[in-house]
């Protein structure tokens, strides 16, 4: 008997969304990763109802989210189906639960309907990544899903496991108990969080060094460059696990810190990190549509090149401090593992940074009343391509504006199995106010 897995993405997402599993745990086995055609051509190549009779295959499907729903659909018979943060009915059974969730699934589709871009990457950063779709998407199929999310959908009687993540705000536990508790259905709950796995903030503290040696610099300029500097309110913009404020708050002990992010499980984190002394209010949220208000220092560490629009976030961020300060990526960041796909004549998986001078040419347009600014490069020794991919995988980043294919990063990874470097270049800057006074 062989075993074959069948993958189905999840609403929002292509193929490419079980990339990182599969070339971790199934590249010596037979998987078939679907596509249900929102951001490119449908795929759902699988083998007829002939050849699966007459094989001695065994398949076992693998769905997230509706994806499961959409396994179920197909002409295959399934020896078993794993859901990951996966439902039957979307709405729930219980009363209070179908009224609330209906409201919210109807406000989306309001919303998609009106700008479906933006409803796009609200959902992915409301499931904790900063995920990358293509401009070119087929809106009628994505409507049409959301739609079906309003149905209540059938399983096969076969063997199921449910995976549920704590903090999943699309799929939460309760919805997951609701739809598969009383059917003594297996339930295991990831403690990650998040509606992707929940992948990131838990082991993402063993893998963020330079991440935290970045919050640290970042900080030691502050101080350096302005030390009569006393803020009696701080705003960390993506506070991630919360290394800024840790800094910051043996300076800093009596202000008022407000910690934002768009991942609960990394507040949770960031909360656990810092002292119960801390005056902390936790803003969950979208930092380029958030209306924080006015803060002594607005700080930022590697999290604003993520944003659709960096300057108008760095003038937002500024034109909202007495003193502003981040870090951020450059271009060069990368470049080793640009040149590994160019090797292997691959698209170039990397996002386009800006340069430094031309972020202090933008931010000299301010005319601040004091302004600093560095570049710092850090290099990283990884064993293999394979390597740095769980490196990336457990940071929880998404790197690439590109689709990469499993068959292509499957390529990468029996290639480059000897040591790379790969270097994150940096951007650290500091602005004042020509109002304020330190």
């Amino acid at each position: 008997m062989r075993y074959s897995f069948v993958f189905c993405h999840g609403w929002g997402f292509d193929h490419q969304f079980f990339a990182p599993l599969i070339n971790e745990y199934f590249l010596h086995t037979s998987c078939y990763c679907l596509d249900l055609g929102y951001f490119g051509e449908e795929m759902l190549d699988l083998p007829s109802q002939d050849d699966l009779s007459q094989s001695d295959n065994t398949f076992i499907g693998i769905g997230h989210s509706l994806g499961l729903i959409k396994l179920a659909s197909l002409n295959i018979e399934f020896k078993a189906l794993i859901g990951m943060q996966a439902f039957t009915n979307f709405l729930g059974f219980d009363s209070r639960l179908h009224k609330k969730r209906k409201l919210e699934l109807s406000a989306m589709i309001k919303h998609f309907r009106m700008n479906p871009i933006d409803t796009l990457t609200s959902f992915h950063k409301r499931c904790g990544i900063n995920h990358n779709f293509s401009s070119h998407f087929n809106k009628a199929k994505l409507m049409q899903d959301l739609q079906s999310l309003t149905a209540m959908h059938q399983l096969p009687n076969v063997p199921l496991l449910i995976l549920g993540a704590v903090n999943d705000s699309t799929v939460p536990l309760e919805l997951i108990y609701d739809n598969f508790g009383r059917n003594k259905v297996k339930i295991v709950v990831h403690s990650k969080g998040h509606h992707c796995l929940g992948r990131a903030s838990s082991s993402y503290d063993n893998v963020a060094l330079v991440q935290r040696e970045c919050a640290t610099k970042l900080v030691n300029y502050l101080k350096k460059y302005f030390p009569k500097f006393y803020p009696r309110s701080i705003l960390d913009l993506g506070t991630g696990i919360g290394y800024v404020p840790e800094s910051l708050f043996s300076y800093f002990p009596k202000s008022k810190f407000v910690l934002s992010d768009i991942s609960p499980s990394m507040l949770i984190q960031a909360r656990k990190r810092l002292d119960l002394a801390v005056q902390a209010k936790e803003l969950l949220g979208d930092m380029e549509k958030q209306d924080f208000g006015f803060h002594d220092l607005v700080i930022s560490n590697l999290a604003l090149q993520w944003t659709s629009d960096l300057n108008k976030t760095i003038k937002k961020s500024y034109e909202n401090s007495g003193v502003f300060a981040f870090s951020c990526l450059l271009d060069g960041t990368f470049n080793e593992w640009s040149r590994i796909f160019m090797e292997s004549s691959l698209p170039v998986p990397t996002y386009q940074y800006p340069s430094k001078q031309e972020l202090d040419n933008y931010l000299l347009s301010f005319n601040a009343n004091e302004y600093f600014s560095d570049l710092k490069e850090f290099t990283l020794e990884f064993s293999s391509a394979s390597s740095f991919m769980r490196y990336l995988r457990d940071l929880g980043a998404n790197y690439s504006t590109q689709k990469i294919s499993p068959i292509d990063l499957k390529k990468i990874i029996k290639t480059y199995t000897h040591k790379i470097y790969i270097t994150y270049k940096v951007f650290f800057g500091i602005l004042s106010r020509p109002c304020n006074t330190h």
